[in-house]
C-alpha cells in the first residue's frame, strides 16, 4: 500500500487499483498490535540506538527543533510529553534548524522522551526498549485517508484520518482522553474548514508528520511526494534554496562505484516527486 501510494501522482490508476486490491484483500496491518517494529530491551546490549547515543555515549549531539515544538504547541498536541522530557524546565527548550547560536545547554534542552527512545528524563541505566518503528496501525490508516482523499479508494477520508489520530494516541500512550479528544476535534475542525482536497490533504499530512516523530525516513517521503507540510528552509544553508528532495551516496558508496552518476543537487527529484 505504501508503495502504490508512492507513486499516486506520476501513475494514479495503477496505484488506485493496486491500493484498492490491497484493501480488498484485506491483509495488512489494521491494529496497533500488529505493528511492524524492531524491537529493543532496557538490557545494555540490546538497547535502543538513539538511547545509546543520546543518553550515554553523546547526549550533547542532539536538540530537538524547536520548530517542531512550537508546532506542537501550536495545536495543544499532548503527545508532545510522550516524546519529549523538559529536565526541570517550564517550557520544551529545543534549537532552531540550522542556527547558528550557542545551543542550551544539555542539562537545560528538551531531550527524546518515553516514546522514541523510553527515557524518562531521570535514569540513563534504565530505559531505552522503545521500538524502531517500521509500519503501523497510524500510518496505514493516514496512507488509507490520504489514497481515499486523492484517489477516491474509499468513501470517508474524514473518518480515516480520525481512526488514525486515535491509534496514534493509543500508540503513543495518552491516557488523558480530554486532552487526545480535543486535539482530534481541533484537527477535524481544520479538516472541515478546508475548502479543497488539496487543502484537506494539507491538514492530514501536518498531523501525520507530528505522528510520525520516529520514523524521519518514512515522514521525508510523505514531504517529498506531497509537499506538505509546509515546511521551511533550515537557517545559514548552504548552496541550496530549498529542502533536499535527495541525499547523496557517501564517499565510500560513490568511490566503490564509479560508474554512479554526480549527486551534487540535492535538489534534484526522484521520478514519483513531480511537484
Amino acid at each position: 500500500m505504501k508503495l502504490f501510494l508512492q507513486i499516486r501522482k506520476v501513475e494514479p490508476a495503477r496505484a488506485k487499483a493496486d491500493i484498492e486490491a490491497v484493501l480488498a484483500a484485506n491483509n495488512y496491518i489494521s491494529a496497533n498490535i500488529e505493528d511492524m517494529e524492531l524491537k529493543f530491551s532496557r538490557t545494555a546490549t540490546n538497547q535502543n540506538p538513539l538511547f545509546d547515543c543520546t543518553c550515554d555515549k553523546r547526549p550533547g549531539d542532539i536538540a530537538i527543533s524547536q520548530r517542531f515544538i512550537d508546532s506542537l504547541v501550536a495545536t495543544n498536541d499532548p503527545r508532545i510529553n510522550f516524546y519529549f522530557v523538559k529536565q526541570g524546565q517550564p517550557t520544551f527548550i529545543g534549537y532552531d534548524n540550522g542556527s547558528n547560536q550557542t545551543p542550551p545547554t544539555t542539562s537545560t534542552r528538551a531531550r527524546l522522551g518515553v516514546y522514541p527512545i523510553d527515557f524518562d528524563g531521570t535514569s540513563v541505566s534504565n530505559g531505552g526498549s522503545a521500538p524502531f518503528r517500521f509500519l503501523t496501525n497510524f500510518m496505514t490508516l493516514y496512507m488509507r485517508a490520504e489514497a481515499a482523499l486523492t484517489l477516491g479508494t474509499e468513501n470517508n477520508p474524514r473518518g480515516l484520518f480520525r481512526q488514525a489520530m486515535e491509534a496514534s494516541m493509543a500508540k503513543v500512550g495518552v491516557i488523558d482522553k480530554a486532552a487526545a479528544d480535543t486535539y482530534i476535534s481541533a484537527r477535524l475542525a481544520a479538516y472541515d474548514a478546508a475548502t479543497t482536497a488539496n487543502a484537506k490533504l494539507a491538514v492530514i499530512m501536518r498531523d501525520k508528520w507530528q505522528a510520525q516523530l520516529s520514523n524521519p525516513f518514512e515522514t521525508w517521503n510523505d514531504y517529498r511526494r506531497t509537499g506538505f507540510p509546509k515546511l521551511k528552509i533550515a537557517q545559514n544553508a548552504v548552496n541550496i534554496n530549498e529542502i533536499p528532495t535527495i541525499l547523496p551516496y557517501g564517499s565510500s558508496e560513490a568511490a566503490a562505484n564509479t560508474n554512479a552518476p554526480p549527486q551534487s543537487n540535492l535538489n534534484k527529484r526522484v521520478w514519483w516527486d513531480v511537484d
